[in-house]
């Protein structure tokens, strides 16, 4: 029968019982950190929870395919194959609240000269415009047509555009995730209060409707 001396079960004891004390004080630490962060207003604060939120949202797909395809060739390939047709785009809401009165490709102006690359949604002037998906200002643009535009790459080939917008509130190369303000709404040529909102892929427009979640 073996012996076990009681002075060493009792160490062993201690030690892990100070190594899960350590552990939850480690925890609690971080837990008070980010309530803090989440409740100070200043731009430290701010600049911090963005952070922390693009950690938990970003997509590190393409980052895992670079890694295996180092070590496999041609992962990448059949990656792009296999799972990203299985993990198609997908918009769960509209960037505002309200009704689509142009469809993709109708005429989207009274002079009937210009076809709709994407919809037109009937929404009060001001009203937040909110970011279908997360990933990275691409672009601010302003055209004749479409007005004061922003243009967002969220990777695997997608980017979304938003136009007719009264107010800009990112900056080119920012990161945003899914539902970040990213302006205000404001008016067509014909000054009708909406929003302008097309879907790319692989840099051509497609139907948005095509992609909004049944």
């Amino acid at each position: 029968m073996s012996y076990q001396n009681p002075y060493y079960k009792n160490k062993n004891d201690n030690s892990y019982l100070k190594r899960l004390s350590l552990q939850l004080l480690i925890v609690l630490i971080i837990m008070l950190f980010l309530l803090i962060i989440k409740f100070v207003n200043n731009d430290v604060a701010s600049t911090i929870n963005m952070r922390i939120k693009d950690s938990f949202y970003k997509d590190y797909t393409n980052e895992t395919v670079e890694v295996f395809n180092t070590f496999i060739p041609n992962t990448k390939d059949v990656f792009n194959k296999i799972i990203i047709k299985k993990n198609e785009f997908i918009i769960d809401s509209l960037p505002v609240e309200g009704k689509i009165t142009t469809h993709f490709g109708e005429n989207i102006e009274a002079n009937k000269k210009y076809n709709s690359n994407g919809i037109k949604i009937e929404v009060a002037e001001g009203s937040e415009v909110k970011s279908v998906y997360s990933g990275k200002v691409e672009r601010i643009d302003y055209d004749d047509q479409l007005g004061v535009s922003i243009i967002i790459n969220h990777g695997n080939n997608f980017k979304s555009r938003y136009g007719y917008l009264s107010d800009i509130k990112v900056s080119e190369g920012e990161n945003v995730t899914k539902g970040t303000v990213i302006g205000l709404s404001g008016k067509d040529n014909s000054s009708k209060s909406c929003l302008y909102f097309e879907l790319l892929k692989n840099d051509e427009p497609v139907n948005v409707e095509e992609y909004m979640k049944k």
